[in-house]
Order: structure tokens, then sequence, then C-alpha cells
């Protein structure tokens, strides 16, 4: 074998070890990230075609969130079952008819007749007697099923006590027809106008999901809205109150890769913003109805119409949006993982920024898209996957259904 051959056989078998090694780590890459490498290049706007704003048929109802104030001062540290059993008794049978019989009538007697005048002397006036009627008696009769009617005739009664109980079995079988089956029943959600404690919502942003949480409990909200991708991270935070003027932010953070890159705190005691910005400290106005980026939106879905102002400041980490003045710009339906939802759009300005929120009526006003452009960034995210109070309302279909994980107009 000579010298080059040898060198030949060698090059050829180090480049295919180079292209085994490229094919195996290209297929751990989309095994890893085939799923969003599929959301992106399926992602599709969930603006349906030719779909325009229009009059809202709905209103963003105030939610019930103190629901507890309506009860009694000892049941109010109570918890309330998380489930509710319902038990569906068998129909009773229809009461067998009551025979009722008739009683004899008295016999009437017979009239007497009539006596003869009596010719008398002129000088003795005339007495005549009126005839004497006896009317003929009838049997009272005895108390019936339905009380006591001892006022009516025998006959009266047997006639009413023997139609009831067919009226009774009609009237109970027209119910039985009306009510729903059990499993039907026992399968309904309890209706509760209250604003839910925890929320779980996939959003897509460019195909991409975020996860947004809420949970309130005892006073406190937290609000947290994430995205991973490749090994990068980011994730918004706020934290606060809730009663009953809404929400009250207290901090909100903007959390790189595990890192703070910004925050701003909101110091009610002293009506004032403080921003941390890297180096850079920035302080602003504080007043009372204020928000960050996220909590407005629930804020409008917890408030709704009965918001006492639509214009308050908005934070970010970095800037303070002042007197930011939204408002109702219509209706319109979006196609959210196969569904029809109807959503109010809520619009602010502030400059060159623009703040939409789209808010669901039937799904306690909650944010089902969000487009937010603050400077270089925006963010224009819609809904996926809805679950409220560990309820399911929307769910992504699977891969090849209804152009899912890029919900589109139908």
């Amino acid at each position: 074998m000579t010298k080059s051959g040898a060198s030949s056989r060698w090059r050829a078998s180090r480049l295919l070890l180079v292209v085994a090694f490229v094919l195996s780590l290209l297929t751990h890459i989309f095994s890893a990230t085939g799923d969003l490498l599929y959301d992106y290049f399926t992602n599709t706007s969930p603006d349906k075609p030719n779909e325009k704003l229009r009059k809202p048929a709905h209103k963003l109802k105030s939610q019930d969130w103190e629901d507890e104030k309506k009860l009694p001062d000892e049941l109010k540290n109570i918890k309330r079952p998380d489930i509710q059993t319902v038990w569906l008794m068998p129909k009773a049978p229809p009461p067998k008819p009551v025979v009722v019989a008739t009683a004899e009538p008295t016999p009437t007697p017979a009239p007497k007749r009539k006596p003869k005048p009596v010719r008398v002397p002129a000088s003795t006036p005339a007495v005549t007697r009126p005839p004497v009627v006896i009317a003929s008696l009838t049997a009272s009769a005895p108390q019936s099923w339905f009380g006591n009617t001892a006022s009516a005739p025998a006959h009266a009664s047997a006639v009413a006590v023997a139609s009831a109980p067919a009226h009774a079995a009609s009237a109970a079988s027209a119910v039985a027809r009306a009510a729903p089956p059990a499993s039907a029943v026992a399968a309904m959600p309890v209706i509760n106008n209250a604003f839910p404690k925890l929320v779980h919502i996939t959003y897509r942003w460019k195909g991409f999901p975020a996860r947004l949480t809420w949970t309130a409990g005892d006073g406190r909200y937290s609000l947290q809205i994430g995205a991973a991708m490749f090994g990068r991270s980011r994730t918004f935070s706020s934290v606060g109150t809730i009663g009953k003027r809404g929400l009250a932010p207290e901090r909100f953070s903007d959390t790189r890769d595990g890192k703070l890159q910004n925050e701003a705190l909101f110091e009610w005691d002293q009506q004032k913003f403080v921003l941390h910005d890297g180096d850079k400290t920035i302080e602003a106005p504080l007043q009372p109805g204020d928000q960050d980026l996220f909590s407005a939106a629930f804020q409008f879905a917890l408030q709704g119409a009965s918001l006492p102002s639509f214009t308050f400041s908005l934070a970010s980490g970095r800037k303070v949006y002042a007197n930011v003045a939204f408002q109702v710009m219509g209706e319109k339906t979006l196609r959210l993982s196969g569904k029809d939802v109807d959503a109010i759009l809520l619009r602010g300005t502030f400059e060159d920024r623009v703040f939409d929120f789209w808010l669901a009526p039937q799904w306690h006003n909650l944010p089902v898209r969000m487009i937010l452009n603050v400077g270089k960034d925006t963010y224009d995210v819609y809904a996926s996957d809805l679950d409220v109070d560990g309820q399911t309302l929307l769910e992504s279909p699977p891969p090849g259904l209804d152009n899912p994980r890029g919900p589109r107009g139908g």
C-alpha cells in the first residue's frame, strides 16, 4: 500500500466521523428544540380574516373579590369545599287515588196534604196557615284529601278527590321531563362570580410559549409571566395587595437568565415610584390606581366598568409612563386554539407607546391577548391555553388540527 493511498483513506474516515458528529449534534438540537422550531414556523396571527372591530356586545362587568363579605361573621373563616356533591333522590310514586263512598242521601218525606179550608162564620176571622215546606237534605261530605270541605256536597267531594291524584301525577311527570338527568346536573359547573384565585395562561409570542401564573389570597396577589428558549429565559413579576379597590402593586421586576435587570418599587406611603435600572435610580410621583405593565390588565379584569378612572400611570423597571389614558376601542372575535373568543380591546397610548389589552368577558375579563409597544421592544402575546381555578377553558389542539400552536383566523 502506498503512502498516498493510506493518507486518502484516513482523510475519508476523518471526514465520515465529522459528518456523523454533525448529524448527531443536529439530531440532539432538533429533539430539544423541535417543538419551538415548529411553533416558530407555523405561527400565525389570532386575527380572523376580514374581522374588524365592532361595537361591543358585551360589558366589562366588575368581578367580586371579597365574596366573603356576604357571609355571616361565623362563616367568614371557614374554607369553602373544593367539590360539591348533589344527591338526587328517586322520584316518589304518585299517591293512590282515594275513593270516597257517596253517603246515602236522607230520604225526603212526602209532603203532607194541604188541609182544605173550613168555612167559619163571618164574625170569626179566617186564619190561613202557610204551607210547611220541608227542603230535601243532602248529606255533608266528609273531610277530603286536600282538607276540610264539609260545606261541599258529597258527590262534588268524591269527584275532586278522585281527580286530584291524576293531576298530581301529571304534574310530577311534567317536572320529571323538565329536570335534567342526574349526570347532567352533577356535571354542571358551580357558577361563581368571584374573581379567580388561580389562573394559568400559556401565551404565544412569535410562536414560542410564554406562561403566566396568577395567584391571589389573603389580601395579596402574585403575577408572573416568563418564557425560556435555547437556554435563555426572561421573567416579569408583579406582587402586591388586592382588595376593594383592586390591585395595588408593590414591586415589578424584570429578570433575565436568573439575574435581576431592573425593578419598580411602589412606595405608597411616600407616594412615589422608585425605579432601579442597573446603576440608575429614578423617582416619579405615585397616585392611587397606578399600575405596572402587566398588573394593569388584571386591574381592568377585576374592576371592569366600575373602575373610577381609565387614566393612570404605568411603570416598568426602566420608565414610568405617566397618565396613560385607556379607552374601549371595540370588540373583536379572535381565533384561539380553534375557538372563536370574543374580546374587548382596551387601548392606552403614551407618546409613541401603545398598550393593548384584549379582555374576554365570558372568562372573567381575563387578558387573552396583550400587545405592549415599549420603545424598541414589542410584545404581542395571545392565549393558547387557559386554566381557571382548576377548570380548563382553552386548550391548544394537537399538531395538525386547526393549524394549532398558532391560533389563526378561521
